[in-house]
């Protein structure tokens, strides 16, 4: 049995921050292409995560999973990541089912 990697795994995206409500605008998740992180940055400059509950992935691109953009937050972690750690995380996509992808703890 594999080990427990995280209690909860979520998908996020980074958003600007609105300026004068606090509230998060949309990084235009249909709009992502090759390489996009969907990331920007609002008239605060501030940024801000919040969880999606899927990624749209036109046919034919690719969407990179990347810090300020699009990522896989792991949530709740029984005990620290170690650089140079992998393990596989398991993406469930809508035609292509399930994908086992190997993943590499590197530091910031």
């Amino acid at each position: 049995m594999p080990a427990v990697i995280a209690a909860k795994v979520e998908i996020h995206e980074t958003v600007a921050a609105a300026a004068s409500t606090g509230s998060t605008a949309s990084s235009g998740m249909g709009s992502m292409g090759s390489g996009s992180t969907g990331m920007s940055t609002g008239a605060s400059g501030m940024m801000t995560m919040r969880e999606v509950a899927s990624i749209a992935i036109p046919a034919g691109k690719t969407v990179a999973l990347a810090p300020g953009g699009c990522h896989i937050m792991l949530v709740d972690l029984p005990k620290a990541l170690t650089t140079g750690q992998k393990f596989t995380i398991t993406l469930t996509f809508t035609k292509a089912g399930a994908v086992d992808v190997p993943v590499e703890v590197r530091s910031s």
